[in-house]
């Protein structure tokens, strides 16, 4: 057994880490244990001092180098040297963070009930609660509520906020805001003959300008770049440079006649385009000389920590990813998880098929919540992932607030242009019921006579698949459902 001189004291202090705060507040409290089970005490406040700074390691000695005394007998004294540390290791009291960060914590993965119950407490601790206000509550609400990010910064910068000031900073931001708004809008528009000039030193400028009038005087508007020069390829900037828009060489995508790279994906179902029975998409491609901004792609993680971005496509009525995309996201380089008997395929809009490997349900999330997304897995590098309507509605990513699905709107028999659909008529409910008496009346289902079906025991019964509706009842089934 370990006598009280042998006793180990604390741990050196790690007086550069960013948690520094709390690291102290613990140290110093196992410093007041050491001190008082080895009666470190009772010894002179010199001695003190110098089995303090041994324990709080070199890395606190240089600290207490720097620091400045108004009594230099202040730099032997224990109280004295631990209220230094205490004014540099913790930063001033921000009370409304500190409840911010309380409210805040949740009970992590793997975190006993005990364990989150006794970091709670701790927390608790740096709160004040036992002063806590109305007022107080407000102002804390009121930090952490406002939209304004920088109005928020301003506010944590203060010393020992009280909701007055919280007040008087909330509006004053607000009322400097319209204020600069008005400011600018009163603000004299530039006329469109000023312009902002560049100065470049030039050498040679006599003997130069000579030579920039002859050139003048035989240059013209290139078809080719964005310039004007002489009728002499070689002297195009763009004669051997590649265009960003087609790939070839011999002009700038600003004097590109090919469409703007830019390919849009709309994905829709069609009837069986050979003789198999199988499910069919069709993907339309249309370019357009548009870029693409964050709010048509949604970002998801998926099991292996990797993330997949989507392209958010509300004509699409599948789920498209390639083949690249899907190894790298889940490391299934043999595609051992991919149904290559799915009966799906897709066509492209000029007729030509898609290489479909396979259907795959891949398991992603975003959020905290949890998704089983199905997707068409297809070769190819040039595909960017397509995620379609009903998986885009299904995480709520969209809402359809009016569609024919919840409003069908009366044409009255006329002739409606749809997409691959331009041999339909969409009619209402009451057209197709009087078209078809015979299917929706009241005796269907109803056979004449009585039959007493005949079952034998011994036969085990079997259940079978639900068989497929054709493409053309199924529209008319919806038409009579809406």
């Amino acid at each position: 057994m370990q006598t009280a001189s042998a006793l180990l004291p604390p741990a050196p202090l790690e007086i550069h880490d960013t948690a520094v705060s709390e690291k102290w507040r613990d140290w110093k409290e196992a410093w007041q244990e050491y001190a008082f089970a080895t009666d470190v005490d009772d010894k002179t406040e010199d001695k003190q001092v110098a089995v303090l700074l041994t324990a709080l390691g070199p890395a606190a000695r240089k600290v207490y180098r720097t620091f400045t005394w108004t009594v230099p007998a202040d730099a032997r004294k224990t109280a004295k040297v631990l209220e230094k540390f205490d004014q540099f290791c913790q930063p001033r009291e921000n009370i409304p963070f500190e409840r911010y960060k309380f409210n805040v914590r949740q009970q992590e993965p793997g975190e006993s009930f005990e364990k989150y119950l006794s970091v709670l407490r701790q927390m608790s601790g740096r709160c004040n609660f036992e002063n806590l206000t109305k007022d107080g509550m407000l102002r804390d609400r009121l930090l952490f509520g406002i939209s304004d990010a920088r109005v928020r910064e301003r506010l944590l910068r203060e010393d020992k906020l009280a909701l007055t000031k919280t007040l008087e900073i909330c509006r004053a931001a607000e009322v400097s805001k319209a204020q600069i708004k008005a400011v600018n809008d009163l603000m004299p528009v530039a006329s469109s003959s000023s312009g902002v000039h560049a100065v470049k030193s030039q050498k040679n400028k006599a003997a130069r300008s000579q030579s920039k009038s002859c050139a003048a005087a035989h240059s013209t508007k290139c078809k080719f770049c964005t310039t004007s020069h002489e009728l002499v390829r070689g002297a195009c900037p763009a004669r051997d440079k590649k265009c960003n828009n087609c790939g070839r060489k011999g002009h700038f995508a600003a004097k590109c006649y090919q469409p703007k790279n830019k390919t849009v994906h709309s994905v829709e179902n069609v009837d069986d385009v050979d003789s198999q029975e199988e499910e069919c998409f069709t993907v339309f491609e249309v370019h357009a000389a548009r870029k693409r901004d964050d709010d048509e792609e949604v970002t998801l993680k998926a099991r292996s920590g990797k993330f997949i971005r989507f392209q958010i496509d509300t004509g699409a009525q599948c789920n498209v990813i390639s083949v690249q995309t899907y190894r790298s996201l889940t490391g299934d380089v043999k595609l051992a998880d991919v149904d290559r008997e799915a009966d799906a395929g897709i066509v492209n809009y000029d007729g030509t098929h898609l290489a479909v490997v396979g259907k795959v349900c891949l398991h992603l999330s975003r959020r905290d919540k949890q998704y089983r997304v199905h997707c068409r897995v297809i070769n190819g590098k040039k595909f960017r992932s397509i995620l379609g309507r009903k998986s885009a509605v299904t995480m709520q990513l969209i809402n359809l607030c009016d569609n024919d699905q919840i409003h069908m709107p009366d044409t009255q028999g006329a002739e409606v242009l749809s997409a691959g659909l331009t041999d339909l008529k969409l009619r209402s409910k009451s057209d197709v019921m009087s078209q078809y008496t015979s299917v929706f009346s009241d005796g269907v289902g109803c056979l004449a006579g009585e039959y007493n079906i005949q079952i034998d025991s011994s036969v085990p019964p079997v259940q079978h698949a639900m068989q497929r509706v054709e493409y053309k009842l199924h529209f008319i089934r919806n038409c009579v459902i809406h």
